[in-house]
């Protein structure tokens, strides 16, 4: 009489057949496919909300600046000269070498604003918002 375990019966039916190894690679490639490049699109993403903030906190720190000398003195002389530059940067918290912040104040107003990073750039638009240029 021959005995047959269930280890003995098991034996032949371990681990998984190549073809259904193939499909497995098969669909974990084409889901590696469809997501590594809308991951890229999330870290452009990220970049550009990164300065846009950044920017944001520079250009709050401006008007805060341009409106402090605007209490000492008559609005309409205000300048890039009575903006002391360290202060901006100081206040705006940018400690980054590569940061490129340019600014142009006439007669107590901001008429033109740059904050540059990692070759993306805030600007300001006419409509008074700040707007990403990136270098392509």
């Amino acid at each position: 009489m021959k005995k047959t375990g269930k280890a003995e019966e098991s034996l032949g039916k371990k681990g998984f057949t190549l073809i259904e190894l193939i499909v497995v690679l098969a669909i974990l490639a084409v889901l590696a496919g469809i997501m590594v490049p809308s991951m890229i699109g999330w870290v452009d993403k990220a970049r550009d909300s990164q300065v846009l903030l950044e920017a944001r906190t520079a250009y709050i720190s401006l008007e805060t600046l341009v409106a402090e000398a605007s209490i000492q003195e008559d609005v309409s002389q205000i300048d890039n000269e009575d903006i002391d530059e360290d202060v901006l940067w100081d206040m705006a918290g940018i400690q980054d070498d590569q940061v490129i912040l340019e600014f142009q104040v006439e007669e107590g107003a901001i008429t033109d604003f740059r904050y540059e990073k990692d070759g993306r750039a805030a600007v300001l638009k006419d409509g008074g918002g700040l707007e990403i240029e990136t270098e392509e």
